[in-house]
C-alpha cells in the first residue's frame, strides 16, 4: 500500500461533496471565523457582511465570502498535489540530479505529454507512442529508487505524464501549478477566482480553520441543497417558441408527463383577475333567511329544521397562476408546472401585473423580490395554507435565512399568512409561442428578460411510441379533359419547398409552418386530404402570409384575379349542394409551389374510373 491518494478520484469525491452543499447565493462568515482570521498568506482582512477587503503593500481590493467557502471544501486536494510534487522532487534527488536538472526533467516530461494536448495536427499522429515514452522514461527514473511502492510509482507516472487525469494546466515546476487543477473543481474562471486557491493554500496550515467552516456551511446548507437535488435539470421559467406546427405543445407535454400540471391559454381577454386571481359570483346553498323589522331571522319547516335555498354569493376565485403558486408552497418536494400556451397572444405587462416581479429569482429558485399581497388574496392564501402546509421546519429556516437580510423575523410565516408572495423553487412556468403571432402582443425586453428562450425547429414528425418518422401525404383527385387524375406529394417536401419561398418573401423565418401545423384526420393515418389541405393551408398562406403579397401561387385559375374563393366549388349531392373544394385549382396551386421541382408531384391516371363514370353519367 502506499503512500499517495489517487488524485482523479479525490478530486472527484471533493468535487460532488462541494456541489452537493454549494448554494451561489451571499453568504455571511461566522464570527468565529472572522475573531481566528485577521489575515493569511500576508494578507490582512476587514470583514464586511457579504465581502472581505483585503489589502498589503501590493494589493488593496474586495473579494466575496464565497471564496473561502469555496475553498475550504478542496484544502485536502491542495496538500494532497503538494505531496505529489515532493515526493516526484525528491525522487529526482536521489538520482543525483540537481535543482536546475530536476526542473528541466519536469519540463521535459511535461513538453513530450503535450502530445495528449495537441497545439497542431502533427503531434495527433504520434499521440499514443509519444505517452508511451514519457511513462517509459518515468518508469526508468521511479525504478532507480527501491522507496517508493508500485502503487506510488503508477500515480506519479500518471502525475506526470497526464495532466487532465489531475485537473492540472501549469506545468509541475512551477509554484502555482495547484491554481489550475482547484479552479477547474471548483468549475469557476481561472482568470478572475485564483486567490481561491491561494486561500487553499494558507488554510492548509490552518486545518482546525477551514473544516470547522466548510462543516460550519454543510450543515447550515444541507437541507436546502437536498431539496435542490431533488429537482431536474429543467429551466424553472421558459418560452418555447418557433413557427406554428412545430410542436412546442408536444415537446411541454412529453417533458412534464405524470408531473401536476396547471394549464392555461391566453387571448387577447386574459388579465389579471383571470391568470391569478379575483372575486366571482357562486351559486351556493345557503340558509334561508327572512328580515322581521330590523331583525334578521332564520326560516324553519314545520318540523323545526332550518330551510335551504341557494343564493349567489362572492367568493374570491384562485386561477391559474394562484392554484399552481399553492400547490408548489403545499407540496414544496415535488414539482408543478404552469404551463402557458400562447404566451404572446395576451398582454403580458397587464396579465402578470406586480408578479412580474416575482420572475426574478436567485440561484437556488426562490424569487430574488417578495412582493405584497393585495387584502383579498392574503386571506384567500392564509385560509388555504392553514388548512394545508407540509413545510418541514429545517426547510422552513434555511429559507428564513436566505432572505434574513430584508426579513429578519422570518419571510416563511408572511409566506404561510399571505401576506407576501414568492416564487418557490418547485413551480415552472413554462410557455409557448407562435413566432407568426408576434405582432398581437409584442413582449418588452425587461420581461424576456426573465425567461430562458428554447427555439423548437421545423422538423420531419416522429411517432411517440416508435419513434420512426411520419410518412404523411397530401393526396386528391382532379378531372382533367374527361380523365381523372391521382395526385399526391410528400407532405415534408411540400413543407421544405413552401418555407423556402416564405423566407424570400417575408424575409423571415416566422411565417413558416411546421410539420404538425396540418395533420391527417386519422389517428395513426398517413393521408391528407384535400378538403384538410385548403382549409388549413392554403387559407393561412393566403390570409396570413401573402395577404399583402402578390404571388404567382395563387394564379390557379386562367383569367381570373387571385382569390382564395377559386378554391371552392359548389356540387350537388344526394339531391343537396355543398361546397367542396375545386381540386383543379389545388392542382394549379401545388404546379406553382412546385414549379421549380415538378418531380416532386406524383401524378396517376385512373383510366378505369373515368370509363366507370362516363358510363353512369351517360346511363
Amino acid at each position: 500500500m502506499g503512500t499517495l491518494i489517487n488524485l482523479h478520484e479525490l478530486g472527484q469525491k471533493l468535487q460532488d461533496e462541494f456541489e452537493s452543499v454549494f448554494l451561489p447565493d451571499d453568504v455571511e462568515l461566522p464570527d468565529s471565523f472572522k475573531s481566528s482570521v485577521n489575515e493569511l498568506g500576508g494578507y490582512k482582512y476587514d470583514y464586511q457582511r457579504f465581502l472581505v477587503h483585503i489589502y498589503s503593500e501590493d494589493l488593496n481590493g474586495y473579494i466575496p465570502n464565497q471564496w473561502f467557502i469555496i475553498a475550504s471544501f478542496f484544502v485536502d486536494y491542495y496538500i494532497e498535489l503538494q505531496k505529489y510534487k515532493n515526493l516526484l522532487v525528491e525522487t529526482l534527488k536521489s538520482c543525483g540530479l540537481s535543482k536546475s536538472d530536476e526542473r528541466k526533467a519536469l519540463m521535459s516530461m511535461y513538453s513530450t505529454e503535450l502530445a495528449s494536448k495537441p497545439k497542431d495536427k502533427a503531434f495527433d499522429v504520434h499521440k499514443a507512442d509519444t505517452i508511451v515514452k514519457v511513462k517509459q522514461e518515468i518508469t526508468n527514473v521511479l525504478n532507480k529508487t527501491t522507496s517508493l511502492s508500485e502503487e506510488d510509482k503508477d500515480f506519479l507516472i500518471l502525475f506526470v505524464s497526464n495532466y487532465d487525469w489531475w485537473y492540472g494546466g501549469k506545468t509541475i515546476d512551477r509554484g502555482d501549478f495547484y491554481v489550475s487543477p482547484i479552479l477547474a473543481l471548483a468549475k469557476v474562471v481561472n482568470a478572475s477566482h485564483s486567490y481561491i486557491a491561494e486561500i487553499c493554500k494558507s488554510f492548509a496550515d490552518s486545518r482546525t480553520i477551514s473544516d470547522n467552516l466548510r462543516d460550519g456551511y454543510k450543515l447550515v446548507h444541507k437541507e436546502l441543497c437536498k431539496d435542490n437535488s431533488n429537482k431536474t435539470n429543467f429551466t424553472l421559467q421558459q418560452i418555447y417558441y418557433g413557427a406554428p406546427g412545430t410542436g412546442k405543445s408536444h415537446e411541454i407535454n412529453r417533458l412534464t408527463e405524470g408531473k401536476d400540471v396547471t394549464r392555461t391559454t391566453f387571448h387577447p381577454d386574459t388579465d389579471y383577475s383571470t391568470f391569478v386571481g379575483c372575486y366571482k359570483p357562486h351559486m351556493e346553498e345557503v340558509d334561508m333567511t327572512i328580515v322581521i323589522g330590523e331583525t334578521l331571522k332564520v326560516v324553519k319547516d314545520e318540523k323545526g329544521e332550518v330551510k335551504k335555498e341557494k343564493r349567489i354569493v362572492y367568493k374570491y376565485s384562485c386561477q391559474a397562476f394562484l392554484q399552481a403558486y399553492i400547490a408548489a408552497w403545499q407540496h414544496p418536494e415535488k414539482e408543478h408546472y404552469l404551463i402557458i400556451e400562447e404566451i404572446n397572444r395576451g398582454n403580458c405587462a397587464q396579465i402578470f401585473g406586480d408578479i412580474f416581479q416575482l420572475l426574478d429569482r436567485n440561484w437556488s429558485g426562490y424569487s430574488c423580490y417578495p412582493i405584497k399581497a393585495d387584502t383579498d388574496m392574503e386571506q384567500e392564501l392564509k385560509s388555504l395554507f392553514a388548512k394545508d402546509w407540509n413545510m418541514g421546519e429545517e426547510l422552513s429556516m434555511k429559507i428564513d435565512n436566505m432572505y434574513a437580510k430584508h426579513y429578519p423575523k422570518g419571510i416563511i410565516k408572511e409566506i404561510k399568512d399571505g401576506s407576501l408572495l414568492l416564487l418557490p423553487q418547485n413551480l415552472f412556468i413554462w410557455a409557448t409561442m407562435n413566432t407568426s403571432d408576434q405582432s398581437l402582443f409584442p413582449i418588452d425586453s425587461a420581461f424576456k428578460r426573465r425567461w430562458d428562450w428554447k427555439y423548437v425547429k421545423i422538423a420531419k414528425g416522429r411517432s411517440k411510441e416508435t419513434k420512426e418518422e411520419y410518412n404523411w401525404q397530401v393526396k386528391f383527385d382532379y378531372m382533367d379533359n374527361q380523365t381523372l387524375y391521382h395526385c399526391s406529394f410528400q407532405w415534408w417536401d411540400f413543407l421544405n419547398t413552401i418555407n423556402e419561398q416564405i423566407a424570400q418573401t417575408t424575409s423571415s423565418d416566422d411565417k413558416k409552418l411546421g410539420y404538425f401545423f396540418c395533420k391527417p384526420k386519422e389517428q395513426g393515418g398517413e393521408l391528407i386530404d384535400a378538403e384538410t389541405f385548403v382549409g388549413k393551408v392554403v387559407f393561412y398562406l393566403w390570409n396570413d402570409v401573402y395577404k399583402d403579397e402578390s404571388s404567382e401561387l395563387f394564379k390557379v385559375a386562367e383569367g381570373k384575379e387571385p382569390s382564395f374563393d377559386l378554391f371552392y366549388n359548389e356540387k350537388e349531392e344526394d339531391g343537396e349542394w355543398k361546397v367542396v373544394v375545386d381540386t383543379n385549382c389545388l392542382k394549379s396551386f401545388v404546379d406553382n409551389v412546385f414549379k421549380k421541382q415538378p418531380d416532386k408531384v406524383i401524378v396517376e391516371a385512373d383510366h378505369q374510373e373515368t370509363e366507370e363514370k362516363q358510363e353512369s353519367s351517360v346511363e
